[in-house]
């Protein structure tokens, strides 16, 4: 069984059914010292059961094991961090994080497209006049694209394309690949 990758920070987002560990270490309140740390994803529909940090040295690790992530209803939620001891508390992380859909638990298709990627394609269509009543119905800033000019649909074509680039080049980042673009250095002699 490979061994689980251990984050040094929060992390952004994670696949519901997934073990998410990570290490955190708060020169104010060291696990030497006494303290204990708890994480807890919260959003309007669902506040899940904290998580108690391992005391590791001076440090915490926070392992939420793959049957409890299994429970996550995917969405966009809070993540808090919080330290104890004694009769004190004190807020340590408060971040965003997305609990991604579990894809080993699908029975059906998933849309996997993002939202950026989704508004593009409805442009497309509309421009290409092969946009289906779903793609028409797609507003941005308030208007229907279907009541969009020709002018503001490849405005707005442009600058979706723009967010979709930099969706894929994140990713690209994200998972260790070039992100095609050229980082140019221009050297002089100093003398």
């Amino acid at each position: 069984m490979p061994a689980t990758t251990q984050l040094s920070t929060e992390p952004l987002s994670f696949r519901a059914g997934d073990i998410v560990e990570f290490v955190k270490s708060f020169s104010d309140y060291s696990a030497a010292d006494g303290w204990s740390c708890y994480y807890r994803l919260v959003n309007s529909a669902n506040a899940y059961t904290a998580i108690q940090a391992t005391a590791d040295g001076t440090s915490f690790v926070i392992s939420i094991p793959k049957a409890t992530t299994a429970t996550y209803t995917p969405g966009k939620y809070t993540l808090f961090g919080w330290v104890t001891k004694s009769s004190e508390q004190y807020q340590v992380y408060k971040g965003a994080c997305e609990v991604l859909v579990d894809i080993s638990a699908l029975t059906t298709g998933y849309e996997i497209r993002s939202h950026v990627k989704k508004v593009l394609d409805a442009l497309e269509a509309v421009i290409e006049g092969r946009a289906t009543e779903k793609e028409r119905s797609v507003s941005i800033g308030g208007q229907a694209i279907e009541l969009m000019t020709l002018a503001e649909l490849r405005q707005e074509w442009l600058r979706y394309k723009q967010y979709y680039d930099d969706e894929i080049r994140a990713d690209n980042i994200a998972n260790g690949k070039e992100t095609g673009k050229k980082i140019l250095i221009k050297m002089s002699n100093a003398s």
